[in-house]
């Protein structure tokens, strides 16, 4: 998807989030800044040890994550990285997360049902 240029905010609900420790979950933590605690409506999937988001209109379950401003768009390529886009594993795009305060709209990992093992 190359650089950002749509919206400066993602929104992550899984091992990206600032509970996590590894290199990627760092490195979205040191290239953007934490607004609040999100909700969008989808549904979670489980894929292994991590979960996946799936994107259903009219569902109403409220997904929950951490939503950022990204400081350094460049690091989206990374996390495409992470988060297996090449291979298909998920699709970037961009949602409608709010907040307690406000409605956004933010890049996130959504799974690819294409991907997944019948």
């Amino acid at each position: 998807m190359g650089l950002l240029n749509d919206t400066p905010y993602i929104f992550v609900y899984g091992t990206l989030q600032s509970a996590y420790n590894n290199e990627y979950a760092m490195l979205l933590r040191a290239h953007a800044t934490f607004i609040d605690i999100a909700y969008c409506f989808g549904e979670l999937v489980h894929i292994d040890w991590y979960p996946g988001l799936l994107i259903h209109t009219g569902n109403k379950q409220q997904i929950f994550g951490e939503l950022y401003t990204i400081t350094n768009k460049t690091i989206l390529n990374q996390l495409d990285e992470y988060e297996n886009i090449d291979q298909g594993e998920y699709i970037r795009q961009i949602i409608t997360v709010f907040t307690q305060h406000a409605e956004y709209k933010a890049w996130s990992y959504i799974y690819n049902t294409k991907y997944m093992v019948q």
